[in-house]
């Protein structure tokens, strides 16, 4: 059985985007790849539903907690908790980042969901319960704009790749002057 190729939403051809040769098109599949198959280890079923999910679940009382610490102590989210926002944080970093630079985008106009990791450190260890939550609260507003972000960048591809692909159906680039000409008479 052979998987339907996850760009065809993106004007594929023989295995090729428009204007691209098979070899150029791999980033591109990877990267899509890696925004809507599941993970390696099956903790989702694409990291764009399972962004989405993190982005409106509700803390719980219990996903915060008290951690002692060489005679004193500091405040976190459960551990597994953690790995799992650490991992999705990371992994919409890395999609922006793989985006950013096939689109020649500048690094310092890129999006940043957590800049320096700041907030995950807060998560990780923190003062006390109300800034752990500020914090992944914080992180909440960030994922929601870090995956409209990655949206509107498979949006742009798309059509990119679309009227590239039109264009290429209308005028050949083996087209003389004067054909291009005669369209206008």
């Amino acid at each position: 059985m052979h998987d339907a190729d996850p760009l065809t939403g993106f004007e594929v051809v023989e295995g090729a985007l428009p204007g691209l040769t098979k070899i150029q098109t791999v980033p591109f599949r990877d990267l899509v790849i890696r925004w809507t198959e599941p993970h390696q280890n099956l903790v989702w079923e694409s990291l764009e539903d399972y962004a989405q999910m993190l982005c409106t679940i509700e803390l719980a009382q219990n996903d915060v907690q008290l951690n002692p610490l060489d005679g004193s102590s500091y405040y976190s989210l459960r551990y597994t908790f953690l790995m799992h926002t650490y991992e999705v944080t990371l992994g919409i970093l890395q999609i922006i980042q793989a985006i950013d630079h096939l689109m020649a985008r500048s690094h310092h106009h890129s999006f940043s969901i957590d800049k320096g990791f700041v907030i995950l450190k807060q998560l990780a260890m923190g003062d006390d319960d109300n800034h752990i939550q500020l914090s992944f609260y914080t992180l909440q507003t960030r994922c929601k704009g870090a995956v409209n972000h990655i949206r509107q960048a498979f949006n742009d591809l798309k059509t990119t790749f679309s009227q590239y692909n039109n264009t290429l159906t209308n005028y050949s680039y083996n087209s003389t002057l004067s054909d291009i000409r005669s369209n206008y008479h």
